[in-house]
Protein backbone atom coordinates (compact mmCIF):
# COMPACT_ATOMS: atom_id res chain seq x y z
CA UNK A 1 0.00 0.00 0.00
CA UNK A 2 1.39 3.19 -0.82
CA UNK A 3 1.82 6.45 1.56
CA UNK A 4 -0.21 8.89 0.94
CA UNK A 5 1.51 12.02 -0.15
CA UNK A 6 1.62 15.20 1.80
CA UNK A 7 -0.34 17.00 -0.41
CA UNK A 8 -3.15 14.63 0.17
CA UNK A 9 -2.75 14.73 3.91
CA UNK A 10 -2.67 18.27 4.35
CA UNK A 11 -6.16 18.40 2.34
CA UNK A 12 -7.59 15.59 4.36
CA UNK A 13 -6.77 17.69 7.09
CA UNK A 14 -8.29 20.74 5.99
CA UNK A 15 -11.38 18.66 5.27
CA UNK A 16 -11.52 16.86 8.63
CA UNK A 17 -9.32 19.63 10.82
CA UNK A 18 -6.16 19.06 13.18
CA UNK A 19 -5.17 15.32 12.99
CA UNK A 20 -6.71 13.61 16.02
CA UNK A 21 -3.87 12.76 18.14
CA UNK A 22 -3.52 16.55 17.85
CA UNK A 23 -6.26 17.44 19.87
CA UNK A 24 -5.88 14.04 21.71
CA UNK A 25 -2.77 15.39 23.33
CA UNK A 26 -4.12 18.99 23.67
CA UNK A 27 -6.15 17.48 26.52
CA UNK A 28 -3.75 15.56 28.29
CA UNK A 29 -1.35 18.27 28.26
CA UNK A 30 -3.60 20.87 30.00
CA UNK A 31 -4.32 18.42 32.85
CA UNK A 32 -0.56 17.72 33.12
CA UNK A 33 0.34 21.77 32.96
CA UNK A 34 -2.41 22.34 35.57
CA UNK A 35 -0.90 19.47 37.97
CA UNK A 36 2.87 20.57 37.70
CA UNK A 37 1.13 24.73 38.34
CA UNK A 38 -0.72 23.12 41.37
CA UNK A 39 2.80 21.06 42.40
CA UNK A 40 4.75 23.95 41.94
CA UNK A 41 2.30 26.40 43.90
CA UNK A 42 2.16 23.60 46.98
CA UNK A 43 6.22 23.83 46.70
CA UNK A 44 6.12 28.02 46.85
CA UNK A 45 3.38 27.75 49.53
CA UNK A 46 5.41 25.11 51.68
CA UNK A 47 8.80 27.32 51.26
CA UNK A 48 7.19 30.51 51.98
CA UNK A 49 6.11 28.80 55.28
CA UNK A 50 9.36 27.37 56.17
CA UNK A 51 10.70 30.67 55.89
CA UNK A 52 7.60 32.37 58.00
CA UNK A 53 8.50 29.68 60.38
CA UNK A 54 12.46 30.65 60.55
CA UNK A 55 11.61 33.92 60.94
CA UNK A 56 9.50 33.85 63.32
CA UNK A 57 11.74 31.42 65.57
CA UNK A 58 14.81 33.87 65.16
CA UNK A 59 12.11 36.76 66.37
CA UNK A 60 11.41 35.18 69.38
CA UNK A 61 15.16 34.02 69.62
CA UNK A 62 15.99 37.99 69.41
CA UNK A 63 13.16 39.13 71.90
CA UNK A 64 14.60 36.14 74.72
CA UNK A 65 17.86 38.04 73.96
CA UNK A 66 16.34 41.85 74.73
CA UNK A 67 14.94 40.14 77.52
CA UNK A 68 18.36 38.58 79.23
CA UNK A 69 20.11 42.08 78.33
CA UNK A 70 17.06 44.29 79.76
CA UNK A 71 16.71 42.05 83.01
CA UNK A 72 20.61 42.38 83.35
CA UNK A 73 20.21 46.64 82.65
CA UNK A 74 17.85 46.20 85.17
CA UNK A 75 19.83 44.61 87.72
CA UNK A 76 22.25 47.45 87.39
CA UNK A 77 25.39 45.97 87.58
CA UNK A 78 28.66 47.43 88.57
CA UNK A 79 31.15 47.26 85.73
CA UNK A 80 35.08 46.98 86.50
CA UNK A 81 36.63 50.62 85.83
CA UNK A 82 39.22 49.31 84.84
CA UNK A 83 38.10 47.70 81.96
CA UNK A 84 34.93 48.74 81.11
CA UNK A 85 34.05 45.65 79.91
CA UNK A 86 32.88 42.91 82.64
CA UNK A 87 30.92 43.30 85.51
CA UNK A 88 32.49 43.22 89.11
CA UNK A 89 31.99 40.22 91.37
CA UNK A 90 32.36 41.22 95.11
CA UNK A 91 32.49 37.92 97.45
CA UNK A 92 33.63 38.06 101.08
CA UNK A 93 34.83 41.40 100.22
CA UNK A 94 37.17 40.60 97.49
CA UNK A 95 37.02 42.29 94.26
CA UNK A 96 37.06 40.14 91.03
CA UNK A 97 36.51 40.93 87.46
CA UNK A 98 36.66 38.77 84.68
CA UNK A 99 39.55 40.88 83.06
CA UNK A 100 42.34 39.91 86.15
CA UNK A 101 41.04 42.36 88.53
CA UNK A 102 41.76 40.95 92.19
CA UNK A 103 41.55 43.10 94.94
CA UNK A 104 41.16 41.58 98.43
CA UNK A 105 39.95 44.10 100.68
CA UNK A 106 40.16 44.88 104.53
CA UNK A 107 36.32 44.66 104.63
CA UNK A 108 34.25 41.49 104.73
CA UNK A 109 31.32 43.60 105.13
CA UNK A 110 31.61 45.44 101.46
CA UNK A 111 29.59 45.62 99.01
CA UNK A 112 28.87 46.19 95.44
CA UNK A 113 26.62 49.55 96.41
CA UNK A 114 29.45 50.76 98.77
CA UNK A 115 31.98 49.87 96.64
CA UNK A 116 29.87 51.90 93.87
CA UNK A 117 29.14 54.57 96.21
CA UNK A 118 33.12 55.17 96.56
CA UNK A 119 33.36 55.48 92.92
CA UNK A 120 30.42 57.66 92.21
CA UNK A 121 31.87 59.76 94.66
CA UNK A 122 35.59 60.08 94.08
CA UNK A 123 34.25 60.65 89.96
CA UNK A 124 32.29 63.74 91.19
CA UNK A 125 34.63 64.92 92.99
CA UNK A 126 36.72 64.88 90.37
CA UNK A 127 34.57 66.47 87.98
CA UNK A 128 33.62 69.13 89.86
CA UNK A 129 37.58 70.69 89.08
CA UNK A 130 38.52 68.92 85.72
CA UNK A 131 36.13 67.85 82.95
CA UNK A 132 38.11 64.82 81.42
CA UNK A 133 37.41 61.41 82.57
CA UNK A 134 39.93 60.06 85.30
CA UNK A 135 40.77 55.95 84.19
CA UNK A 136 41.41 53.54 87.13
CA UNK A 137 44.18 50.94 87.54
CA UNK A 138 45.28 48.41 89.94
CA UNK A 139 48.61 48.54 91.28
CA UNK A 140 50.57 46.19 93.49
CA UNK A 141 52.52 48.03 96.00
CA UNK A 142 54.35 46.58 98.91
CA UNK A 143 54.04 42.96 100.80
CA UNK A 144 51.71 42.36 97.53
CA UNK A 145 49.19 44.73 98.51
CA UNK A 146 46.67 45.69 95.86
CA UNK A 147 44.99 48.78 95.17
CA UNK A 148 42.60 50.57 93.03
CA UNK A 149 43.58 53.67 91.81
CA UNK A 150 41.63 56.63 90.23
CA UNK A 151 43.94 58.76 88.50
CA UNK A 152 43.76 61.79 85.65
CA UNK A 153 46.50 62.84 83.51
CA UNK A 154 44.89 65.61 82.54
CA UNK A 155 44.63 67.72 86.01
CA UNK A 156 47.35 65.46 87.23
CA UNK A 157 45.83 63.80 90.30
CA UNK A 158 45.23 60.03 91.57
CA UNK A 159 43.00 58.81 94.39
CA UNK A 160 42.97 55.45 95.98
CA UNK A 161 39.33 53.92 95.61
CA UNK A 162 40.02 50.79 97.20
CA UNK A 163 42.79 49.32 99.09
CA UNK A 164 43.36 45.35 99.96
CA UNK A 165 45.07 44.01 103.15
CA UNK A 166 48.11 41.47 103.48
Amino acid sequence: MAEPSESSRRSLYKVVGSPPWKEAFRQLEEPVDLAVLEEIQQELIDQEQAIISEYEKSLQFDEQCLSIMLAEWEANPLICPVCTKYNLRITSGVVMCQCGLYIPSHSPELTEQKLRAFLEDHIQEHSIHCPHTPEFLVTKGTEEKSSLFMSCLACDTWAVILESQP
